[in-house]
């Protein structure tokens, strides 16, 4: 929801987007290096986006931005409640296992999963839902996707933030300590990355294609599943799961859990935790600048069409 009055023209030192023909392809690598200084010379028009879209979920609510704390709390309250004490979901029993280990597992892995597919999906749409702003010829319309992304990162953290809070003044769940403090932002910026990337081609195939927004849906519903959300994926918990392991592998965002549930969860349970991080952070990091890189030049490659086609 970029303002008017923001939506002018940068000297970027980029090309326009409106050309007679294909852009070459050393047009769309040098638009893809020049990503940085695209975002920094935008960085005010983009931090405004952000806090309006913000606004706009919560207009009219009595505790206004409070819902962003509030929510993941009270969520995190009723994960731990209904898994661990009213269906007495419990991992390694008699092996020192903490009772609370599923629902931590469960909202961890719901805030994660939460964050990206509410970026994915909103991206996806974006070019449409601001038509008018794409339509001026010199606007940078590549930051519409970015400004949905970061919108859902900050009310992510906001979910960290709530999480460290609960951990901290409560006995829930051991306080995950430094290691978020020295892994998380990479794990934020690679997640950065991961949807970007994915945002960037669904919302230039949208344009061409009016009925990837529904597809999306439905392969986010499955993939959701397909996902270990609510899930463990060890075969020593789930006895048959071993053949599909090898798939489970190559999935990114099950790194991406993965990963993010060993920083918050300190590595505890062992039954849970038996991979290896830094492999998942290699598998994640592999994925990440993929899906950039192949969702930029998709995105290069449509936005010639964009003011025609919307």
């Amino acid at each position: 929801m970029f303002p008017k009055s923001l939506s002018v023209p940068v000297s970027t030192g980029q090309p326009e987007w409106i050309v007679a023909g294909r852009p070459r392809t050393w047009q769309s690598l040098a638009r893809l290096a020049a990503w940085p200084k695209v975002v920094w010379s935008r960085r005010e028009l983009l931090a405004t986006s952000v806090r309006r879209e913000l606004q706009a979920r919560f207009r009219g609510t009595l505790l206004g931005f409070a819902w962003v704390l509030l929510q993941p709390l009270v969520q995190f309250a009723i994960y731990a409640f209904i898994f661990t004490e009213l269906l007495g979901l419990k991992l390694g029993t008699g092996s020192g296992v903490p009772a609370g280990t599923m629902g931590v597992y469960m909202f961890t892995g719901t805030l994660v999963w939460s964050s990206f597919a509410d970026a994915v999906q909103r991206s996806t749409g974006c070019i449409l839902e601001h038509r008018t702003l794409v339509q001026k010829v010199r606007f940078d319309a590549q930051l519409l996707p970015l400004q949905v992304v970061l919108s859902s990162l900050v009310t992510f953290g906001a979910g960290l933030i709530a999480y460290l809070t609960y951990t901290g003044v409560t006995s829930a769940w051991q306080f995950p300590g430094v290691s978020l403090l020295l892994w998380g932002p990479l794990l934020l910026g690679l997640q950065l990355l991961l949807t970007l990337g994915l945002g960037l081609g669904l919302s230039a195939l949208q344009v061409l294609f009016r009925d990837t927004a529904p597809i999306v849906g439905v392969l986010l519903t499955i993939w959701m599943f397909l996902t270990p959300v609510f899930w463990i994926p060890s075969d020593a918990l789930l006895p048959g799961l071993e053949e599909w392991l090898p798939l489970v592998e190559l999935n990114p965002v099950h790194h991406l859990l993965y990963a993010w549930r060993e920083l918050l969860m300190s590595g505890q349970p062992e039954l849970v935790f038996n991979g290896a991080f830094y492999e998942s952070l290699r598998v994640l990091s592999l994925w990440a600048f993929g899906a950039f890189v192949t969702g930029s030049l998709i995105f290069f490659r449509v936005e010639r069409h964009m003011a025609d086609e919307v």
